[in-house]
């Protein structure tokens, strides 16, 4: 079924609406979406204004890529202290009582900081709406370090070396993402402009960047090295190679679907088929440990990799564990 609207601009709400309506409950009414009443002060209605709100810089979770997880998250913690509590009515001891239910299923402190911490999200704007006069203290589980899967130099040889013979181009894809530590997409959508060879930087523009910022990164020896060989192609009546455009793409063949394809392979070929962290973001998580190891640097790891937080740049930090030199990090 199609809906109607009077303008982009009614569209692009009807389409807000309509979304959170399926999240809730999996279906709409197109009646009840059009007609759907302001938010009341219960907890639903705060998720539903941390959902919908178009203030602040990045606005709600509705336009931001990941969120949906952080509706999730959110509405995992009210349904645990009930949807239609009044938002007034949360103190402390909620609070408490969310770390405390997560850590009986046996989540990590880490993802339960996660979890709690979207709510207290979505309280904030019941704060704003004067539904509460501020939200309760919530005393933050200590961050444990992380237990991502990491790359090896000797496994991380194994990983090319399968790839080399049957598809060369995958295999660059992946050497340039353990170079830079660019998310998947941030580095499969790459575009010839985003690659400057001679500043020896990779731009990534705000569009693609999950934390909402443009950041550049630095290009190791290696990584600029392979993408030198990809930022030109064949005229397609010389027959001559030429430079790419500045919108052209970078890699020819690379997509999402395709790149979860090949890891499967990789990891039963390997003997990892029962490693479920390891995926393609292990490049990532590798990369951010050695540029920790060699920079000493919480700052340096947040720059570069783009993180929201200085605390997410501080767990690669303590998973540095090898002697740290003074050496440059550039070809970390």
């Amino acid at each position: 079924m199609r809906l109607a609207a009077a303008s982009k601009e009614a569209a692009e709400t009807l389409e807000l609406k309509a979304r959170l309506s399926v999240m809730e409950t999996g279906s709409y009414s197109p009646l009840e979406v059009v007609t759907k009443s302001k938010p009341s002060q219960t907890l639903k209605g705060a998720l539903q204004l941390a959902w919908s709100s178009q203030s602040g810089r990045r606005g709600g979770w509705s336009s931001q890529k990941s969120g949906e997880q952080s509706y999730g998250n959110a509405k995992e913690c009210m349904e645990v202290l009930g949807m239609e509590r009044k938002c007034s009515s949360v103190t402390r001891n909620d609070m408490d009582k969310l770390v405390d239910t997560f850590r009986k299923l046996g989540l990590s402190n880490n993802t339960i900081r996660n979890k709690v911490g979207c709510f207290y999200k979505a309280l904030d704007y019941a704060v704003r709406e004067g539904w509460m006069n501020g939200r309760p203290h919530f005393e933050r589980p200590a961050p444990g370090v992380p237990r991502e899967f990491l790359l090896s130099i000797e496994l991380e040889n194994k990983l090319l070396a399968f790839f080399e013979p049957t598809d060369r181009e995958f295999a660059d894809f992946c050497r340039v993402g353990v170079e830079t530590g660019l998310r998947l997409m941030e580095l499969a959508k790459a575009e010839a402009w985003q690659v400057s060879l001679e500043s020896g930087m990779f731009n990534v523009p705000a569009a693609r960047s999950k934390s909402g910022r443009a950041r550049n990164v630095v290009l190791s020896d290696k990584a600029k090295e392979i993408l030198s060989t990809y930022m030109f192609t064949k005229d397609p009546i010389t027959g001559e190679l030429v430079a790419k455009k500045p919108k052209d793409r970078v890699w020819r063949s690379i997509k999402k679907d395709f790149v979860s394809y090949h890891f499967k392979r990789m990891k039963d070929a390997l003997g990892y088929n029962e490693q479920k962290d390891f995926v393609f973001h292990t490049l990532r998580h590798t990369r951010a440990t050695r540029l920790a190891a060699k920079s000493k640097s919480p700052f340096v790891v947040m720059d570069q990799m783009g993180h929201a937080d200085i605390k997410t740049s501080m767990r690669y930090i303590h998973m540095a564990k090898a002697m740290m030199d003074t050496e440059s990090w550039r070809n970390a």
